[in-house]
């Protein structure tokens, strides 16, 4: 093992975004869930269902990130990104997805059916392309530094 000299390099500030990435898509997914469930019309939105959500989601997210964390998400080679990380993220969306749907219906009473399913499906596919586009970033990055080494010939 190396030892750690203070130094941040470039998988740390990658996983560090992608924490933050999770945090802001599952918030946003659940909230854009809620608006289309009112017909995008915020002042549709009873006033008991806006205080559910608030008081809610921010914990949800941050639950959910522990479980990614847990199950070694933000803990792989991003170079060998694939259909493993899917099924293991389709895992690991689902069972907080799950469990805040039971507690949102023992604490705060009844939301929407679609806020859940929706606002989980947009989490699931949010997550995915935020993995998804990671890869092909640092494919890219890849691709342009073996074209670097190679005289500047792009190879095909």
């Amino acid at each position: 093992m190396h030892a750690y000299h203070g130094r941040i390099n470039n998988w740390n500030l990658l996983t560090l975004a992608l924490v933050l990435l999770d945090y802001l898509c599952i918030v946003l997914a659940y909230g854009l869930a809620l608006y289309i469930r009112f017909d995008g019309n915020s002042a549709n939105i009873p006033p008991d269902i806006q205080a559910a959500y608030k008081g809610s989601v921010f914990n949800y997210a941050w639950l959910s990130i522990a479980v990614c964390i847990v199950a070694g998400l933000y803990k792989f080679d991003w170079r060998t990104v694939g259909y493993g990380l899917i099924a293991r993220n389709s895992l690991v969306v689902v069972l907080p997805i799950a469990l805040y749907w039971l507690v949102m219906l023992r604490v705060f009473g009844h939301m929407p059916v679609s806020y859940h399913f929706v606002g989980g499906l947009m989490q699931f596919f949010m997550f995915l392309c935020s993995r998804m586009g990671c890869k092909a970033v640092i494919i890219a990055k890849h691709q342009k530094r073996k074209s670097i080494k190679c005289g500047n010939k792009s190879i095909a």
